[in-house]
């Protein structure tokens, strides 16, 4: 799967773009504030139904415009469709294959996309709820059971929430426990065997970088505990919970750790050494899609390598063009851009929002 064709209006200083991107890697050149990310924003947008950068579409809307649209033609096994998103009149429209569509889920089935920021590299530092959604990103891809059992845990969790809040009677709160307990289990079994899986890959990864083969470990933490079983858990925590209003354990409180040396990365882990394992993990997800699944990945790499000193750019840049898979790369760095001379590729150069496909050699 990879984007054969991508049409852009009207988001963030891009008024109108056409591009046709290489099968592989395409490298998204300019300086800062010309409009590089806000072009992988906007296939962000077409894969996810919402902005990296925004909570809120209209803020990713073109200054003194109506709305945007994002349109393609992707590659998918031997045929191509056409996926679209628009956002007019603060009213969003997707469609796929041709037909309109409510979810924006859809959107992620045709187009598999993996993005690494900058911010993506605080993972380990960020909220847990940041790292959950990690995982639930590579379930949703490898997983067919995942979104059903993710949704029916969901509705779970409100109904019991609401009964909390209405101060149902016992055997009421009983009914709902036993809703939960068996949604809740079968995602939490999920998920854990899924970072089961993902650990080895992502230590794989880890220790190709220099620096990174002290005693690494990626640890899964159940949302109620290992000792006692869920329902119990709910059964203690019931006056508590009745006295906020709200279900305390459970998969909302999913975490996963990386541990060095026996130690929190957080902790023990330099600045430089938690980025190059946040991006092991994504890198991870990445693989073990491509293997289990056998879906080929879009993967989106937001001037990251400019954080990086020169050994872990170029450890980074080799790992990411031996995947199998099609790299969207932007950099204000003419050097960097440079290095991938030899390597079949499309050069993109952004300049106030203006995109054009270039075949000019940077100076390095």
């Amino acid at each position: 799967m990879s984007l054969v064709q991508l049409d852009v209006e009207n988001v963030r200083n891009i008024q109108h773009a056409f591009l046709v991107p290489h099968p592989s890697l395409n490298l998204i050149f300019g300086k800062n504030g010309s409009g590089k990310t806000s072009l992988l924003e906007a296939i962000y947008l077409l894969a996810r139904g919402r902005s990296f950068r925004s909570s809120r579409l209209a803020h990713v809307v073109r200054q003194r415009s109506d709305g945007l649209r994002v349109v393609a033609q992707i590659s998918e096994a031997e045929h191509q469709i056409a996926l679209g998103l628009e956002y007019w009149d603060k009213k969003l429209a997707i469609r796929a294959a041709g037909q309109a569509v409510q979810q924006a889920s859809v959107l992620a089935q045709h187009l598999r996309l993996l993005l690494i920021t900058p911010q993506s590299a605080l993972i380990f530092q960020k909220e847990p709820k940041q790292r959950r959604r990690l995982i639930d990103w590579g379930l949703f891809h490898v997983e067919h059971q995942y979104l059903p059992v993710y949704r029916r845990w969901q509705r779970a969790l409100d109904q019991r929430n609401a009964a909390l809040r209405s101060h149902a009677d016992a055997k009421a709160l009983d009914l709902w426990d036993r809703s939960l307990v068996e949604a809740a289990t079968e995602l939490e079994n999920l998920r854990k065997a899924y970072v089961e899986r993902l650990a080895p890959v992502c230590l794989t990864f880890a220790r190709r970088f220099s620096g990174l083969s002290e005693g690494l470990a990626l640890n899964y933490r159940c949302g109620w505990g290992e000792v006692q079983s869920y329902a119990d858990v709910l059964r203690a925590e019931r006056d508590t919970d009745l006295r906020q209003g709200f279900t305390r354990a459970g998969p909302q409180r999913t975490d996963i750790t990386m541990r060095m040396a026996g130690k929190n990365v957080v902790e023990y882990a330099s600045g430089g050494q938690l980025k190059l394992l946040a991006i092991s993990l994504y890198l991870a997800q990445l693989a073990l899609m491509q293997s289990q699944a056998e879906k080929q990945c879009i993967v989106l790499v937001d001037d990251l390598p400019a954080e990086l000193d020169e050994i872990h750019r170029n450890e980074l840049m080799a790992m990411l063009t031996g995947l199998n898979s099609q790299l969207f790369l932007t950099s204000s760095d003419a050097h960097f851009i440079g290095c991938f001379q030899n390597i079949e590729h499309t050069l993109f150069h952004v300049e106030h929002g203006n995109i054009v496909a270039s075949d000019v050699v940077l100076s390095r």
